[in-house]
């Protein structure tokens, strides 16, 4: 047992230096290129940036734009502009050529002027809203912190008892200041039903000024906790593990994973969304590196499984208002009816932390298989992978840029503790 013990040690001291040095090493790149008009007049102030990402850029006069500090890889490239609309481009960068990409936009015809509705409309949009909110940030802690800056774009097509949808033609911006982000959201789809909430679009970050030191340092702290947990945390640390061919999972282990296979579901719809947590007794623990194929080269590789795998985070407890969320009292544990969720941040009862488990969430593929790409932060298909339980229950609000990484998290990490055993 000793001995397996320092075999652990040193493997995860192994993995933290060679993904510090990874961070340090890699060679930046810079995009440049220019946008213009159908008749290749240059336009000014628009939008061009990584999907996921804070890293974009506005036009200047000239049309020219310049994005810095990029890691070479492949992105979704999105270059917007009112007036002009939308315009996803794939784009390869390379430290090895410069970077140069110029794109095109077509102004489309002005909009229909919108007709000022009734007291009675103001009032059904504003009910909307707040679904539409509780949906999209959620119910966690950074979700109170969250505010949506133009709600006005949002639109509504006739709801039924079974369906709840929102659209919006313009992009949908709202500031986190839980973790200190301005965010532009491209909605391309939205919708509630009994048994999931369903949204994506395009997403660009950018970082908001702290009106203190002290928010700063809480900006910090919340991104790590928004981490740590999560299915990239989860992902990232899935394939560290496969390229060190680390036996009993330890990378995955050491990160506070705990990987399971349930032996009693498949691919049977969306059953498993209303699982009760602890009735799931068919399961046994898997090898990961098992499930994990080399892609079409280097950079690619395929994850295949058709079970529901079990995710365990044993490093931090459930929030209280996860409980709540799901209809249980922190606690005694006594089930109720689901209850009012945009009611929670006025819970202050005194939470024990022996009321509260592990994070626990389900996934399953909706393909055969999902390839991810570690030339690219280990970038997926989200569309790829269904969630269930807890990271279900995570919102908008709890989203990072796509750059916040394993490394990123880890020198995070150490330099907070540094920091806390010089104030001691």
């Amino acid at each position: 047992m000793k001995t397996k013990l320092n075999s652990f040690a040193a493997l995860l001291i192994l993995v933290t230096i060679f993904s510090q040095l990874s961070a340090q090493t890699m060679k930046y790149v810079q995009i440049t290129g220019m946008v213009y008009d159908q008749k290749r007049k240059a336009i000014e102030n628009a939008q061009v940036f990584l999907a996921s990402s804070a890293l974009g850029a506005y036009t200047r006069g000239s049309g020219m734009f310049r994005i810095k500090n990029v890691p070479p890889g492949t992105y979704d490239l999105i270059v917007y502009k009112e007036g002009y609309g939308l315009r996803q481009f794939t784009v390869t960068v390379d430290a090895s050529r410069k970077n140069n990409f110029n794109f095109r936009l077509k102004s489309k015809p002005p909009a229909a002027a919108t007709v000022e509705g009734s007291a009675k409309d103001t009032k059904d949009h504003e009910k909307k809203v707040k679904k539409f909110r509780e949906g999209f940030f959620s119910t966690t802690p950074n979700s109170y912190e969250s505010k949506i800056i133009n709600p006005e774009v949002l639109e509504f097509p006739e709801d039924n008892s079974a369906s709840f949808k929102a659209a919006a033609q313009e992009p949908l911006v709202f500031e986190n200041r839980a973790l200190g982000y301005k965010v532009t959201y491209f909605l391309k789809e939205f919708e509630i039903t009994i048994n999931f909430t369903k949204y994506h679009g395009f997403t660009r970050f950018e970082e908001l000024t702290a009106e203190s030191g002290e928010e700063a340092h809480k900006w910090r702290l919340n991104r790590l906790k928004a981490f740590r947990g999560s299915p990239t945390h989860f992902f990232a640390s899935l394939f560290e593990n496969y390229l060190w061919q680390a036996k009993d999972n330890a990378v995955l282990k050491s990160e506070g994973f705990i990987v399971s296979m349930m032996l009693d579901r498949q691919h049977e719809g969306d059953e498993a969304y209303s699982l009760p947590t602890g009735s799931r007794s068919k399961s046994k623990p898997i090898d990961v590196n098992n499930y994990i194929t080399r892609g079409d080269n280097e950079s690619e590789f395929q994850l295949s499984f058709r079970q529901f795998w079990e995710i365990t985070y044993t490093n931090e407890l459930q929030e209280p208002e996860y409980l709540w969320h799901q209809g249980l009292d922190p606690n005694s544990r006594q089930r109720y009816k689901r209850v009012n969720r945009t009611g929670l941040s006025n819970y202050k009862g005194e939470i024990s932390s022996g009321t509260l488990g592990d994070q626990k969430s389900l996934i399953k593929l909706t393909s055969e298989s999902l390839t991810i790409s570690t030339a690219n932060n280990y970038n997926y298909d989200f569309l790829g992978v269904q969630v269930f339980d807890y990271w279900s229950w995570q919102g908008m609000a709890d989203i990072l840029p796509k750059e916040y990484t394993l490394a990123v998290a880890r020198s995070e990490e150490t330099a907070l503790a540094r920091s806390l055993n010089q104030e001691n």
